[in-house]
């Protein structure tokens, strides 16, 4: 990621839904997504949060059996993630620990993304429950994180954006 972290980003809505050539195509999507989520809520539950890597648009959770959960901005308006074996790539930017973004409706927010997945460290995970465009993350102990795609003002760039649910 390029962007330049000033006082203050501002940030839009990545608005739609993914795109699909029919009704039918659209729900067999839903249901494919939904079949992930379960095969890799049953690879990863139970393992514990060891480490994590973010770069703005790609954040990784080592797991302490050796996995990978890679959540990141799609090429579309969704938010996907993966799962696999190995170690995690750590990130290679200097974001700052503390954002402070500007909504569409004008209402400021400091985002503190470092200390939500600092939180998750020691923690085991639960699940992950994919919607049409967004992630919701489950840490036991943990607040629920939604992940979601936002696209910032000024570069176009877009932002992998998380908060407690």
């Amino acid at each position: 990621m390029t962007t330049f972290w000033g006082e203050t980003i501002e940030v839009e809505f990545i608005e739609g839904a993914p795109e699909h050539d029919s009704f039918a195509d659209a729900v067999s999507a839903a249901q494919n997504r939904e079949e992930l989520a379960q095969r890799d809520n049953r690879s990863l539950e139970g393992e514990g949060i060891v480490a994590y890597s973010f770069t703005g648009r790609v954040l990784g959770l080592q797991t302490s059996a050796g996995r990978v959960l890679t959540v990141y901005v799609g090429n579309g308006p969704a938010v996907e993630w993966d799962v696999t074996d190995g170690a995690l790539e750590p990130a290679s930017n200097e974001m700052p620990s503390a954002i402070k973004v500007r909504f569409p409706s004008g209402r400021e927010h400091e985002w503190r993304w470092k200390e939500l997945l600092d939180r998750l460290l020691g923690h085991r995970f639960d699940s992950l429950s994919p919607s049409e465009t967004a992630v919701s993350l489950y840490v036991r102990d943990c607040p629920d994180l939604r992940l979601s795609a936002l696209r910032i003002a000024e570069s176009g760039e877009k932002l992998l954006f998380f908060g407690e649910e």
